[in-house]
């Protein structure tokens, strides 16, 4: 159809933008059919909206093969890919609350409450009984119990006197990105660099820019490092390799070093999250809420398209009989732009026309958003599916549980789960990981492995006493004023 057919339409449909108009012609009937396309704003961006169509599980799984990454020279040799899409897999957290929250708790379960200092592990080695009052003479006041020695809010360890000097801010800090990342990935890294054997610093090393590159089949490797503002690939090697690595690089085409001197090639700890996918990698244990995340943002951008009324038209106007002056169209076109955006929907619109024969017929094409309820009934499914996967309490993902499953006394039991099958076990694992890097004598730091105990979410958050507390009948403060002492248990 021409350019000219066009302008024998309807003076409202004329004046559209024709770029955003598709004509869809029937010659066989003479009809036509007019495709108004509006312009969208993509609430979360390219990774949700991919070119390819694939789903958000489809890209995560993607490998990112890095340049040069390909080996020719068998399976079992060169580069190893990562087994997800490292970065599309950190840009989730900004994608979902709950599983945000959920990634933040567990890191600061883990290393976030850090070590437990001398006097800790003496009061957790023996715990001081509850005094009772002594017996006293008929009449006389009871004697009150010594209280016991309150304990400092924050008191470094042995650890942190050693490691906070090699770190830019601390080393709470560093092993904070690093369990984040641990989290997020399956895998998080330390760099360590030494002057001679002595070891000077300790940095914070993204898993992103961190590869594998297995040298020989005898299980020799390196790290690659292809991060942002590198000059080409950088090569380090593993904690307490580095000689041996140093040795390698003279005899093997695996190993391109870019400077001569030792002291530039740094070693990597790396904490591995244990997983039966990779053999070199680790393998977060959250990736089947990634649809229910997917989905989530489906449902956030379908609400959000709705109040942005982009979509579908909120009605067609037909005006027929005649045609209307200038001053009137323009006091229309107004008054139908004024609706919309951001609080503009609902308005009333008054307009007097004094042609006779003019008729106006609107239809209503959009449908109002789905119930409420059912958005809220939906977003709560969703996001315990969500903490499900991260074997999370509900609760410290913000999530307010009705009923039996939501009281006080649940969150302690369900806080009791966590620390021993979830945080409990990777603890274990960070702590093996630093006593037999940073707690060896080849550190030269004097830490043994007891120095890498983490306090556990039960010493800071005593189960009993908020199970205690869950049961009572009474606000806390209210029966800290009556001098109630929640060692003696529950009254009767």
């Amino acid at each position: 159809m021409s350019e000219e057919s066009i302008e024998n339409l309807p003076s409202m449909l004329a004046d559209l933008d024709k770029s955003n108009v598709e004509i869809l012609e029937d010659h066989d009937s003479q009809s036509m059919t007019l495709v108004v396309k509006h312009d969208r704003t993509n609430l979360y961006g390219e990774l949700m909206h991919n070119p390819q169509g694939d789903s958000m599980m489809a890209l995560l799984q993607k490998e990112m093969v890095p340049a040069g990454g390909e080996s020719a020279q068998g399976v079992n040799i060169g580069l190893k890919t990562h087994p997800f899409n490292f970065p599309a897999l950190k840009l989730l957290k900004d994608y979902n609350e709950h599983h945000s929250t959920c990634i933040h708790a567990k890191t600061s379960a883990t290393v976030g409450l850090g070590y437990l200092n001398e006097a800790e592990k003496e009061r957790k080695q023996n715990p001081i009984p509850a005094v009772q009052p002594a017996p006293t003479a008929e009449g006389a006041a009871p004697a009150q119990p010594e209280a016991p020695p309150s304990m400092p809010i924050y008191q470094p360890s042995k650890a942190d006197d050693a490691l906070d000097p090699l770190c830019a801010i601390s080393w709470n800090d560093v092993q904070m990105d690093a369990c984040e990342d641990f989290w997020e990935t399956g895998n998080g890294y330390v760099e360590v660099v030494r002057k001679g054997k002595e070891i000077k610093g300790l940095h914070f090393l993204p898993s992103v820019d961190t590869h594998i590159r297995v040298e020989s089949n005898n299980h020799k490797f390196h790290y690659v490092i292809q991060g942002e503002g590198t000059t080409g690939d950088r090569v380090f090697a593993a904690f307490g390799d580095k000689e041996d690595f140093i040795r390698r690089a003279k005899d093997s085409s695996m190993i391109e070093l870019k400077t001569e001197n030792p002291d530039e090639i740094s070693e990597v700890i790396h904490f591995r999250r244990p997983s039966s996918r990779s053999k070199w990698y680790g393998s977060p244990d959250w990736i089947s809420a990634v649809p229910m995340i997917e989905l989530c943002q489906m449902l956030h951008q379908f609400k959000f398209d709705f109040f942005n009324n982009r979509g579908v038209p909120e009605f067609m106007l037909f005006i027929t009989g005649g045609k209307l002056g200038k001053k009137e169209w323009t006091t229309i076109t107004d008054a139908i732009k004024a609706n919309i955006g951001h609080g503009n929907s609902h308005k009333s619109l008054a307009v007097n026309i004094p042609q006779k024969d003019i008729t106006i017929q609107l239809f209503k094409l959009a449908v109002e958003g789905g119930k409420e309820e059912d958005f809220k009934s939906l977003k709560e499914t969703i996001a315990l599916s969500v903490v499900t996967a991260h074997k999370t309490p509900p609760l410290l993902a913000g999530i307010q549980i009705p009923g039996k499953l939501g009281a006080t006394n649940e969150l302690s039991q369900a806080l009791i789960a966590f620390q021993s099958l979830v945080i409990g076990q990777m603890q274990r694992l960070f702590q093996s990981t630093l006593a037999r890097t940073l707690g060896t004598k080849d550190a030269g730091l004097g830490l043994e492995p007891e120095d890498f105990t983490y306090k556990t979410v039960t010493d800071d958050l005593d189960p009993d006493k908020m199970d205690k507390i869950g049961r009572m009948h009474q606000p806390l403060p209210e029966a800290n004023a009556e001098g109630r002492d929640l060692d003696e248990g529950m009254k009767d």
